[in-house]
């Protein structure tokens, strides 16, 4: 049986420097140490670099950076948080910014903002989406690609043409023209489609 999937590439997102809510850091930036962490080895060995130059023009304070495997980095980031070890600074990902800002984890960048006059629009993208409930709890730091393979045959069939993949749009509400199109495009071993009366889900030719 040939099975046919509609497989988008797993999402990275916009990556942050996201701040611990005070006090939540093992060495905070009062006692002279800002600890930051990430889970990247090369961004570690580029930010470790720009170290002597931050300290020299930032006398009396210390940067510490630390990278952890994937694996285990926001097992290690929720356990710091938990026993109040968690660094000052760190790369974050956006999956994990309403928990982490829901339960009070990190400190708000807003007035930061503000007294710095930092202006937000030298980002091309990405902003809006380390925001939570009106407040700025990090920025982008960089970018992954995201991508949709498809079976052109499947798609033909199906009644849709490349554009229509190209704007798809997705909400946690009902899935968007996302789901509505994986639906379609899902059909059962009888030729019926997800979206259709009679679909069978026990028993799927294409996913």
């Amino acid at each position: 049986m040939k099975i046919t999937r509609l497989v988008p590439a797993v999402v990275l997102a916009a990556l942050t420097a996201s701040l611990a809510a005070c006090g939540g850091g093992a060495s905070s930036s009062s006692s002279g140490t800002v600890n930051w962490w990430t889970w990247d080895d090369t961004q570690a060995a580029a930010y470790r670099q720009c170290v002597p130059a931050f300290e020299k023009a930032n006398p009396g304070l210390k940067v510490t950076i630390s990278q952890y495997n994937s694996n285990d980095y926001f097992t290690k980031l929720t356990t710091g948080f938990v026993g109040g070890t968690a660094p000052d600074g760190f790369m974050n990902s956006v999956q994990y910014l309403p928990s982490y800002a829901g339960q009070s984890q990190l400190e708000p960048l807003d007035d930061y903002i503000k007294k710095d006059k930092y202006d937000l629009k030298i980002f091309s993208e990405g902003v809006p989406l380390w925001q939570l409930n009106g407040k700025q709890y990090g920025l982008p730091m960089d970018w992954a690609s995201t991508a949709v393979y498809y079976n052109k045959a499947d798609i033909a069939a199906a009644g849709y043409i490349a554009k229509d993949l190209g704007t798809m749009t997705w909400n946690p509400k009902d899935g968007g023209t996302y789901e509505k199109i994986a639906a379609h495009l899902t059909v059962d071993t009888k030729g019926v489609r997800g979206d259709q009366p009679g679909f069978d889900k026990n028993h799927i030719k294409t996913y």
